[in-house]
């Protein structure tokens, strides 16, 4: 069996604008739910949606006469650390990437890729395709090409040779190119919701908490807001507690470092020694940084993280005993 899923919904959005452009249409963006293509004089700003939290955006991309497609694993899992990217290799889902955009001249090429590039080095697939990328990966780190247009937020610990560090929205950002408002009356906003069964990335599949979400896109429109410029509820530095958790107890050791009431840094220490719990915990303490820093502590509240439903309440709780500690 060839399965084209991994580009099915893309070349669907390139048929679309195959027929807008053939009716004259000069300026459209077809959206397919984390697949887009644009066409028009001036650049749009899509927000690229945070693959474990989809109230924020890691950052967003400038895009202008071509397309952008993203995939993730957080809007087709079914369980503890299962979802819809598997490797052919092995047979097992993807675990060292979350999730990737690319930009390029198409949406099916761009598709395919954005799923390539969880199981491939970018500099691999730029030997035979031109294209831009973001892909972040499961300790919150984010890579990205250097012709890539956009800007990214929040920040990470030691990223590789070729990563850039995410940054809060109050801290330097990458250069993006001019970004002009589109007139209302010389932009025809095409949206199509499209939802292909099983093998072109459906939408209406479960999470691993049983609840379907509302669409299979990981892109937005809206960037996050800047901080208020309040005064800081808590105290600057490095805290440290254990956050203990369910009957026997189990236990976790949490740092966690602060600025302007901001989580800028945080390390997940496992306890358990039974390898159940340990792989649990290991997964859980993975997982934790892409999804915490860079956001206000008094935001954090974790539930379901990495296939783990009762590790995180010990880390809610390390988390109020550490603002209890902080707090000025």
């Amino acid at each position: 069996m060839i399965d084209v899923g991994a580009a099915g919904k893309g070349y669907l959005v390139d048929i679309i604008s195959t027929i807008l452009q053939q009716a004259g249409v000069a300026e459209f963006v077809v959206d397919a739910g984390g697949d887009l293509r644009h066409r028009g004089e001036h650049s749009i700003r899509i927000g690229l949606e945070h693959p474990l939290d989809p109230r924020l955006v890691i950052g967003v991309a400038n895009l202008q006469n071509r397309a952008l497609c993203a995939s993730a694993v957080n809007r087709r899992a079914w369980g503890n650390g299962l979802h819809h990217l598997l490797d052919a290799r092995t047979g097992a889902p993807a675990t060292d990437v979350v999730a990737t955009w690319v930009v390029a001249r198409d949406a099916a090429l761009a598709d395919g890729l954005a799923t390539a590039l969880f199981f491939t080095g970018a500099h691999q697939l730029a030997e035979t395709h031109r294209f831009a990328y973001v892909r972040m990966l499961a300790d919150g780190r984010a890579e990205r090409s250097p012709d890539f247009d956009g800007e990214l937020f929040t920040s990470t610990p030691t990223p590789s040779r070729r990563s850039l560090p995410l940054k809060p929205p109050n801290q330097s950002r990458t250069r993006t190119t001019r970004d002009t408002t589109v007139p209302r009356s010389k932009l025809l906003l095409t949206t199509i919701a499209i939802c292909i069964a099983a093998a072109t990335a459906g939408c209406a599949t479960t999470d691993a908490d049983g609840t379907s979400p509302s669409s299979a896109s990981n892109t937005s429109v809206a960037a996050p807001a800047a901080p208020s410029s309040r005064r800081s509820r808590y105290a600057d530095g490095t805290y440290s507690a254990t956050g203990q958790y369910g009957s026997l107890p189990s236990s976790i050791g949490v740092s966690v470092t602060l600025v302007d009431d901001v989580i800028t840094a945080v390390t997940v220490t496992p306890h358990a020694t039974d390898p159940t719990s340990l792989d649990y915990q290991t997964r859980f303490a993975q997982a934790v940084p892409a999804l915490v820093v860079g956001r206000n502590i008094d935001e954090v509240n974790l539930s379901k993280v990495a296939g783990s439903s009762g590790t995180p309440d010990g880390f809610n709780a390390a988390i109020q005993q550490i603002k209890a500690e902080a707090t000025n």
